[in-house]
């Protein structure tokens, strides 16, 4: 079995639901190569979000998206 096959989507956009609810932030869950599995912002689910992709290939060990970055992407959001 796969590790998506375990996966239960709903469940982890509920919880990017709560935790935005919550806090007041976004919250994103992204899989191999970067890809969103979960957000609080379901327009971005099946998107791959650019830093995410360069942690997930080990280019990176952090990645923080400023307000320039965000305001030029159609994905990535500040923090």
């Amino acid at each position: 079995m796969t590790h998506a096959e375990l996966l239960d989507f709903a469940k982890l956009r509920e919880i990017c639901a709560t935790i935005a609810e919550r806090t007041g932030c976004d919250v994103a869950i992204m899989g191999q190569e970067g890809k969103i599995i979960a957000s609080s912002h379901s327009e971005s689910i099946g998107l791959i979000h650019p830093g995410a992709a360069l942690i997930m290939d080990a280019q990176v060990d952090r990645f923080d998206v400023t307000e320039e970055l965000a305001r030029e992407s159609a994905v990535m959001h500040e923090g």
